[in-house]
């Protein structure tokens, strides 16, 4: 009996070795993968441009790619969600500051559905890289209509390799964590990616010993290598896929370079306008006006006299989550606070003090938290300052890319 239990034993004990050898090997690969996916951008103006507005979901979701784009300091990041993708107009700053004129790129960050807590992982998680920087970030008032972000959004647009970065950031104390990581959860009920408490509280530090977290560490170990040589290996086929394109090595257009003519732009940009809104009262542009709303005028008339509300927003609290990560990180956003269309809201019957009321609220919150801010909400009734019920327009961006330029 005793040599049988010996046997076992020995039996035991070289599967356990065994199994810690494979362990060790996989790791040793993965370390080795990983090391090899460093993402370095040539000092090719063209190249960073290119990435910098790129509207790919993989730029977005990454940690390595935006990480190399924050530590360039010949590129200047804009935050905030749809109206970025607006580059038809030419005021715009992808179009404003192209061919690094006033020698920086432009890095687009954000698309539709991206809110104040998806910005504020994804700041998290730079971590050192935006420490001290100057950014810009558009808060847009559609965001706090309601309870806040959808889960089935942040789900849509959440990214693990962020959240674990944020998690793991020294810079970020263990209150902030906490509360991130318990609003993911609230967001996350169909468990996307696997993420669970055991899962998070592995980032999260001090705290009492939980057994299945420690005994399951060494595989999520492994799933954390893996998120990341996944996030290297999109972001290094976005970069092929730019230079491929052919945007490396390309000449800065001479036409574009030297200070920019603010008289020019102006008239140019109005001229623009006006020959886009031409066939509705609300200053919106005929082609949105045709596709969104002509047809539902009657419908939308008075709809949301009762329906719109922004009292009890979570958003606010995301958004306070967004600020204490940016004075964490010392890092100085130029926060642009983005109006409704006053005409727009008035027709469909949203109270106009309500409004105020909310603007007023991010108003105080932004100057609580030491920022600067650019307040375009008192021309919410002013034509062209948007382009649409909620876009920013032809006067918003010259607006925004004049404060730019004083901000950095």
């Amino acid at each position: 009996m005793r040599e049988e239990g010996r046997l076992r034993l020995r039996a035991l004990s070289i599967t356990i070795l065994s199994a810690f050898a494979c362990y060790l090997a996989v790791l040793g690969l993965l370390l080795g993968a990983r090391s090899m996916l460093n993402i370095t951008i040539p000092e090719d103006r063209a190249v960073a441009e290119a990435l910098g507005l790129s509207q790919d979901q993989v730029k977005f979701a990454s940690l390595s790619m935006q990480k190399t784009l924050a530590s360039r300091d010949d590129v200047y990041m804009i935050r905030g969600s749809s109206e970025l993708s607006s580059t038809f107009i030419p005021s715009h700053p992808a179009n404003v500051f192209a061919g690094q004129r006033v020698g920086f790129a432009i890095d687009l960050e954000g698309r539709g559905h991206w809110q104040s807590l998806a910005h504020a992982i994804a700041l998290g998680a730079l971590d050192d890289s935006i420490s001290g920087r100057k950014f810009a970030f558009i808060v847009s008032s559609q965001w706090f209509e309601g309870p806040g972000v959808e889960p089935g959004a942040f789900a849509s647009l959440f990214s693990p390799v962020q959240l674990e970065a944020f998690l793991r950031s020294p810079n970020l104390d263990k209150g902030l964590k906490d509360e991130m990581a318990k609003r993911v959860l609230e967001l996350l009920r169909d468990g996307k990616e696997g993420y669970s408490q055991r899962t998070i509280s592995r980032f999260q530090g001090a705290g009492p010993l939980q057994v299945d977290v420690a005994l399951l560490a060494p595989l999520d170990l492994l799933k954390s290598l893996t998120l990341d040589i996944s996030d290297r290996w999109r972001s290094h086929g976005l970069f092929r896929r730019v230079v491929s394109a052919g945007h490396s090595g390309a000449a800065v257009d001479p036409g574009t370079s030297g200070p920019i003519d603010w008289t020019a732009l102006e008239k140019t940009s109005m001229e623009d306008a006006k020959a886009k809104v031409t066939n509705n009262r609300f200053a919106v542009y005929d082609s949105y006006f045709d596709t969104y709303l002509r047809a539902h005028l009657d419908e939308w008339e008075g709809s949301r006299n009762r329906s719109l509300r922004y009292a009890g927003s979570r958003e606010y609290g995301d958004f306070d989550l967004l600020l204490r990560v940016c004075a964490a990180l010392h890092c100085k956003p130029f926060i642009v606070l983005a109006p409704v269309n006053g005409r727009w809201y008035d027709f469909t019957g949203a109270d106009r003090e309500m409004r105020e009321n909310h603007y007023a609220k991010v108003r105080t919150m932004i100057q609580e938290a030491g920022f600067k801010c650019l307040d375009l909400t008192t021309e919410d009734y002013e034509p062209y300052v948007l382009c649409d019920i909620m876009h920013m327009g032809w006067k918003g961006w010259i607006q925004i890319d004049r404060g730019i330029l004083e901000s950095r």
